[in-house]
């Protein structure tokens, strides 16, 4: 029996999506929210050129997995979320996960189709093709022109493309399917977003200011708000240390060298060397406190929300609703806060995550020059340099009994 897996990141922020649309819209992600609960953040950034971008997003993957019995290939997990998912018993977990799709396709459909057809869209396109198993839809919607409104063709996705310039209101949907390497299975990715640009108050820019100047988030200042909140009385505080030089870097590029001790996160900057440095502070609040962890979170994320409202000429993203979880490969998906989408003066980006394990629930705050790099035992870890680990006191792994 088929078994499919859908693995989606949505992020929604409909408070700003125009009133003529909210209602399909608002319409369609209770509905996806509905289908794969507890997996939706609300996103908002400044990421320069004086304008607050404003994104819905979500990405979808759906696989037919491999397996010695059925089709003499062995599919590979590339970290422990697919495994979780693998121990699905095939009889329950494929036919509701496939249901989930379904339902998923469908709601999007209805909805892009409705808007599609509304009088006052500026403009819309559909492809459809579904030949053989293999899937292709492809939406390009553009609810609000700007004035400096373009549209090319990405012959990469095979879909029309609407700039990020400053006033459009667009949606694009891409789905597609392809078949295995085994000729029997599929494998599909789906990615739906919302987007809309809006400008900075005119008060926040400068009449002389150029169209790529920006201002840089002031960390300290925003630290200074969130510090009364990671003070209280039973929340403990550890500082820490990841880095990587490049020789150490180049070892890892021996197709023979273990990469699984870590998660690597490419800076902003879209620096792809792997040479960094992050220094940081781990704010843990032990795991019987879920009650207390569950209102620090909430604090800081109102803190947050209103110091980049009060503050939105600063370049950043912020992901409004994140929630506790294992932080796995790429941490960012989910549990990224904040981070700031510009370097300061020194050359430093800065990262606020959440995660929590069986031990506890963590905040971090980084510092990071260069390419980050995130270790899996990063909760025990006072160091972590050219892959040399020194633990905090007590924390040492179990040595195995001989």
């Amino acid at each position: 029996m088929k078994r499919f897996i859908i693995i989606s990141l949505l992020t929604v922020n409909l408070m700003n999506v125009s009133a003529q649309n909210a209602g399909i819209l608002d319409d369609m992600f209770r509905k996806m929210e509905a289908i794969m609960p507890n997996q939706i953040t609300k996103v908002r950034a400044n990421r320069g050129k004086h304008q607050t971008e404003i994104m819905i997003y979500a990405n979808a993957e759906t696989n037919e997995f491999c397996s010695k019995r059925v089709c003499d290939h062995d599919d590979d997990y590339a970290d422990a979320l697919w495994n979780e998912y693998s121990a699905v018993p095939e009889a329950v977990g494929g036919m509701l996960s496939y249901e989930k799709k379904e339902r998923l396709l469908y709601c999007v459909h209805h909805a892009l189709d409705s808007i599609s057809a509304l009088p006052r869209t500026v403009e819309s396109y559909h492809f459809e093709k579904h030949q053989l198993g293999i899937d292709t839809v492809r939406y390009s919607i553009c609810l609000n022109r700007g004035p400096e409104h373009r549209i090319t063709y990405d012959s990469l996705k095979a879909c029309q493309v609407y700039s990020r310039e400053l006033g459009p209101e667009t949606i694009t949907f891409n789905y597609g399917t392809w078949r295995k390497p085994c000729g029997k299975h599929f494998f599909g990715e789906a990615h739906i977003e919302y987007s809309k640009v809006e400008p900075l108050p005119a008060s926040l820019v400068p009449a002389t200011a150029e169209k790529y100047e920006f201002v840089c988030f002031d960390w300290e200042l925003y630290l200074q708000s969130i510090m009364p909140i990671l003070s209280q009385k039973g929340i403990s505080q550890r500082k820490f240390k990841w880095s990587q030089d490049e020789d150490f870097v180049k070892k890892l590029k021996d197709p023979n060298v273990d990469f699984s001790f870590c998660y690597w996160s490419r800076m902003s900057d879209g620096s792809s060397s792997g040479v960094g440095e992050t220094n940081g502070t781990l704010y843990i609040i032990p795991s019987d406190q879920k009650g207390f962890a569950e209102q620090v979170l909430k604090d800081i994320d109102a803190t947050t929300l209103k110091y980049i409202l009060l503050h939105p000429e600063q370049t950043y993203e912020y992901k409004y609703n994140t929630f506790f979880n294992s932080i796995n490969y790429m941490p960012r998906w989910g549990q990224e806060m904040l981070r700031t989408t510009t370097l300061n003066k020194d050359g430093i980006q800065n990262f606020v995550y959440i995660g929590a394990d069986a031990k506890g629930y963590y905040f971090l705050l980084l510092d990071t020059k260069g390419s980050l790099w995130f270790p899996k035992e990063f909760s025990s870890l006072k160091s972590f340099i050219n892959g040399e680990k020194t633990y905090f006191k007590g924390m040492e792994p179990k040595k195995e009994k001989k």
